[in-house]
């Protein structure tokens, strides 16, 4: 009878342990719930061994799966920062490596396509490439579209900064010849016709230059001629001192005309590279000595001091000297007008300043304001107001010119001022030609 139930409650256990591990298996094989445990009530020894056995495969195997489907559900959400951490061995190592390579390279190209968007879209750097190494099949595709997208970008943009910076310049001879497609090709289109119109433009304004400098020089022979004749006693009649003063008036008059016409015509021709440099070495300290004495009368009128440095005997520069005087006569003369009479001081300095000659013309007249210093040497005929009444009048091409000989002499210039305080006007030229 012992025997009996001992036999009856062993094959109840196996039935059980069969149910449980067969329940636990369609679950976990086919349903796909996971966590599920056999529960065999009152085994011992080996059947509880293989009930804890089947329970740690099913809980080694929810862990696994769980992490793996944790990491992969946050991947698609884009939270690319989790990984799979379980201990597992064999296939299922294999699995993990994979999917944590694939999150590895999922960051790397999401930091390249947003360093290169960054880069284009923000910071305006073009060019950049994406770099993602290891990839391969879609992912290598991927990063290949976003490395043509920004050199598909960079070209042509890169195109419109050569083209519009050369305009710029002066050079008109520039096209916009990259391929391009959709609205580009109207922008395209666009900066072509404009540099065509720049071209007329400048053409006909060359054109006109020369036309009305010509026609306002020719009457101005007769003009200064006659006027010479009755000025000089004797020559066509005698005149009062009221009659006297009237043509002499016409004579500076016709003198200023004639200073601006020179100017137009030598801020045109600086402008399209058309003045002749004959430069040479020469002696600084000789060339600054004649410069007091050039102005010596309109300072004595004016009752001002003008003054240069002490320089080194052996000091040489290189340069066109008569082109330089012209520099030194423009800024001179701006010194000049806008020191008042008796006060006036102007201080002409130069000094070795390595491979170049700097010169300065300072003086401690009105200054600049702050709010006119910008358009200094780059609009033509401006004039900085002042409620000084300016006794020689200008054509506001001075600076203009005085810029355009200092550059293509290879030389800079810039300027320091105060309003109320006075200028310095600072340029360099250099020691020889290379």
């Amino acid at each position: 009878m012992e025997l009996k139930n001992t036999i009856n409650t062993m094959v109840d256990q196996l039935n059980e342990f069969s149910s449980e591990v067969t329940r636990v298996a369609r679950e976990v094989g086919r349903e796909g719930k996971l966590g599920g445990q056999a529960k065999v009530e009152g085994v011992e020894g080996k059947w509880r061994e293989l009930t804890d056995t089947v329970n740690e495969l099913e809980n080694n195997l929810t862990t696994q799966v769980r992490e793996i489907a944790n990491v992969t559900t946050a991947v698609a959400k884009g939270d690319l920062s989790q990984k799979v951490t379980a201990e597992v061995k064999g296939e299922v190592l294999e699995l993990k490596n994979t999917i944590n390579t694939m999150v590895d390279q999922l960051n790397t190209f999401s930091s390249e396509v947003t360093r290169v968007a960054r880069e284009v879209g923000r910071e305006g750097k073009l060019g950049g490439q994406a770099k993602v190494e290891g990839v391969e099949g879609k992912w290598r595709e991927l990063t290949d579209t976003v490395n043509e997208f920004s050199e598909n970008i960079a070209t042509p943009i890169r195109e419109i900064i050569k083209m519009t910076t050369a305009v710029a310049g002066g050079d008109l001879n520039q096209k916009f010849t990259a391929d391009v497609k959709g609205e580009l090709i109207k922008l395209k289109q666009s900066l072509n016709t404009m540099t065509e119109q720049l071209k007329r433009v400048d053409i006909a304004r060359d054109e006109f230059a020369s036309m009305v400098t010509h026609e306002l020089k020719t009457p101005l022979v007769p003009i200064k001629g006659y006027t010479q004749m009755l000025m000089e006693e004797g020559t066509i009649g005698e005149l009062n001192q009221e009659q006297y003063f009237a043509v002499n008036e016409i004579m500076n008059n016709s003198r200023r005309l004639e200073k601006l016409i020179e100017d137009v015509m030598m801020a045109h021709r600086l402008e399209m590279n058309q003045v002749a440099f004959h430069a040479k070495s020469f002696n600084v300290k000789e060339f600054l000595g004649k410069i007091p004495l050039s102005f010596k009368k309109m300072v004595d009128d004016k009752k001002i001091k003008i003054s240069t440095s002490k320089v080194d005997s052996k000091l040489t520069g290189f340069a066109d000297t008569d082109r330089l005087s012209e520099v030194f006569t423009n800024l001179i003369q701006n010194s000049v007008d806008f020191v008042e009479p008796i006060k006036g001081v102007i201080e002409i300095h130069a000094k070795d300043n390595g491979e170049h000659i700097q010169f300065s013309v300072k003086d401690n007249g009105l200054g600049i304001p702050l709010d006119k210093q910008a358009q200094i040497f780059k609009t033509k005929f401006y004039q900085v107001d002042t409620s000084m009444e300016r006794k020689h009048g200008g054509s506001g091409l001075g600076l203009v010119i005085v810029k355009g000989i200092v550059e293509q002499g290879g030389g800079k210039i810039w300027f320091n001022s105060k309003q109320n305080e006075g200028t310095e006007m600072i340029f360099t030229i250099p020691k020889s030609w290379n």
